[in-house]
């Protein structure tokens, strides 16, 4: 980390080194959108690209440079047709390079209920007009 981000880096094809093959994102419920800022992550010699599940039916395989431009800078998001937990960001052939990951963000697919305490003041508030306007016709009737 450095100033917020994120630095990583492929390693070459047969190498044995420190570097990453891949970076796996596992998250702990289902998600429909996930995005973030790239720097530097397409070199001429690397190909890059996003796996997951996208789709509902089988894994995706999305190059980057389908969508950016080398060196891979700038922002890359990814809308689900159907909802996902995982993305993993591949090194596909070639050498390696350096990259610049910031502003990762992701949209939760799972459904937020409605707070107790909604139910409870729509409740009585159905209570209260019920009451209001039963006593009226009570009163209509004995009149």
């Amino acid at each position: 980390m450095e100033n917020g981000e994120f630095i990583a880096g492929f390693q070459r094809a047969g190498s044995i080194n420190t570097q990453l093959n891949n970076l796996t994102w596992t998250f702990p419920h289902e998600i429909f959108a996930f995005g973030l800022d790239l720097n530097g992550a397409i070199s001429s010699s690397t190909g890059t690209r996003f796996d997951g599940n996208f789709n509902g039916d089988q894994t995706e395989r999305l190059m980057l440079s389908d969508y950016l431009e080398i060196p891979g800078t700038g922002f890359f998001g990814i809308i689900g047709a159907s909802s996902f937990d995982q993305v993993i960001l591949r090194r596909a052939g070639g050498g390696g390079n350096n990259f610049k990951i910031d502003n990762l963000s992701f949209a939760s697919a799972v459904a937020v209920s409605a707070p107790a305490s909604y139910s409870f003041f729509f409740a009585l508030l159905g209570m209260f007009i019920f009451r209001k306007f039963g006593k009226g016709k009570e009163q209509r009737i004995h009149n």
